[in-house]
Order: C-alpha cells, then sequence, then structure tokens
C-alpha cells in the first residue's frame, strides 16, 4: 500500500514536471505565431522566453529561501494554480504586455516548485531510492523537452494557438488535482532563519555548480529559444522536421536523465 501511495506521488510530481516544463518552453515552438497574434517583432517575442529564463535565474535561490518556511504541499499547490492562471492568460491575450507579466510571475515560482517537488520525492522513498526517486520525477522534465512543445506546436498548427496553450492549462490542472490527493500536508516543524540560510552562500563549490549550471543552460537556451524560427525561416524546414528535430533533442535528454541518475547513485 505504502508502495503504491509513494508511486502515485512521484508520477504526481513528474505531471507537475511536465507540465511547468511545457510551460516555459512550449513557446519556444510556437513564436511564429505569437509574433502574428500579439503584432510584434521576433526580438520582441523572444523576450518571453528570456526573461522567463533570467528571472528564474536571478530570483530563484533567494525566493526558494523565502518560502521555505511555508508547508511544502501547499507552496506546490500554490505556484500550480499560478501556472494554470498563466497559461489561461497566454491562451486568451492578445496583449503582449499582459502576456509577458504572466511569465515573469511563474518565472519567480519556477525554482521554488523543482525545489520542493526533489525534496518532496527524496524524502518519499528510502535513502538508497533517491537518486532513482528524482530520476522518476524529473522524467517529466526529459518528456516536456521531446513531447511538450512538439505536442504544442502540433495542436496549434492543427487547432489553434488557444488550444495549445490549453494543452499546458490542463497538464497543471491536472497535477494540481494529483498533489491535492496524493501529496501529505508536509508543515516545517524547524525552520532556519533567513540570514542562517543565506549563509551557504558564502561556500565556495556552490558559486562553482551555479557558474556551470548558468554556463550550460545559457548555452542551451541561447540557441534553442530561437530553433523553430531559425528551421522555419532560415532552413525552410516544414512544421513535421522541426518537431522531429525538436523531439530528438528531448529524447536525448530523457535517456541521459536516466543513464547519469544510476551513475549517480553509484558515485554516492
Amino acid at each position: 500500500m505504502m508502495k503504491n501511495k509513494s508511486s502515485m506521488l512521484l508520477l504526481t510530481l513528474s505531471i507537475a514536471v511536465f507540465g511547468v516544463i511545457t510551460t516555459e518552453i512550449a513557446v519556444i515552438g510556437l513564436l511564429p505565431q505569437l509574433e502574428e497574434q500579439l503584432n510584434v517583432t521576433p526580438t520582441q517575442v523572444g523576450f518571453l522566453v528570456s526573461v522567463y529564463t533570467i528571472v528564474v535565474a536571478v530570483t530563484g535561490p533567494f525566493i526558494t529561501l523565502m518560502l521555505s518556511r511555508y508547508n511544502r504541499k501547499h507552496v506546490l499547490l500554490t505556484i500550480l494554480l499560478l501556472f494554470v492562471i498563466s497559461n489561461l492568460i497566454y491562451a486568451t491575450t492578445d496583449i503582449f504586455n499582459l502576456m509577458l507579466t504572466f511569465r515573469i510571475l511563474p518565472g519567480l515560482v519556477h525554482a521554488v516548485f523543482f525545489a520542493v517537488a526533489l525534496v518532496v520525492a527524496v524524502n518519499s522513498v528510502p535513502k538508497e531510492k533517491s537518486a532513482g526517486a528524482t530520476a522518476k520525477v524529473f522524467a517529466g522534465g526529459a518528456v516536456g523537452m521531446v513531447l511538450g512543445m512538439p505536442i504544442s506546436s502540433f495542436i496549434a498548427e492543427h487547432l489553434s494557438l488557444s488550444a495549445a496553450f490549453y494543452f499546458g492549462t490542463a497538464t497543471c490542472a491536472l497535477a494540481f488535482i494529483g498533489i491535492l490527493f496524493f501529496v501529505p500536508s508536509i508543515p516545517i516543524t524547524k525552520s532556519s532563519s533567513f540570514s542562517d540560510q543565506v549563509t551557504i552562500l558564502r561556500k565556495g563549490k556552490l558559486w562553482f555548480t551555479l557558474a556551470t549550471a548558468t554556463l550550460v543552460f545559457s548555452a542551451m537556451f541561447s540557441s534553442f529559444s530561437y530553433i523553430a524560427d531559425y528551421l522555419s525561416k532560415i532552413t525552410h524546414f516544414d512544421n513535421n522536421s522541426t518537431s522531429m528535430i525538436l523531439i530528438l533533442f528531448g529524447a536525448c535528454g530523457f535517456l541521459g536523465n536516466f543513464v547519469f541518475s544510476s551513475f549517480l547513485q553509484k558515485m554516492l
């Protein structure tokens, strides 16, 4: 019974990660349609991607610390509710500044979601299975890379741009319901002060890790953000070819997620 409950919890968190990642990157595959709907330039519509990423990078560590004293289940539910609302805004507005605002707001809590989801996942299984639990949850992110953006692009191409964002809405809403039922209440019984938690910033290893992650993700998103626009306008690939390239990119991430989780478990 406990095993089934843990499995449902991990599945729910994985779906939530899929929804969050899809919300973040679906826009990349929809840039050409968004240019037309919002009546903006490619550079302006690119801000919908870059601003989100910058907000995550700059504010993530600090907002995560600020929210660390609150019940983890409540934090996850609140964040997913914001993602549901944001996707609804994307689906219904043709005002660029409004859409940009609702790219900034979920960006503020993006890092918090992943930090809390990771803690909840690890604490739901025995210590020796922690890496496997982490891999299962973050497989949702890899699947988001593989399927989230291509599915959104396919829906936009064959139905409408709004329908593509309703897909993101439905995914986040499903995750919200799952967390409501399968994640137990996790109040924080002992909370460190903000100043105590900030002392970790003095560690050189932390800054080295952050610098490495920053360079890796900067390299990935600086090219990935405009790949759909580039493939369609410069190389003149059709939508099917573009989708296949995006799927290949995500598939490599999906496989790497499990390969390196096994490697990490052996190294710990």
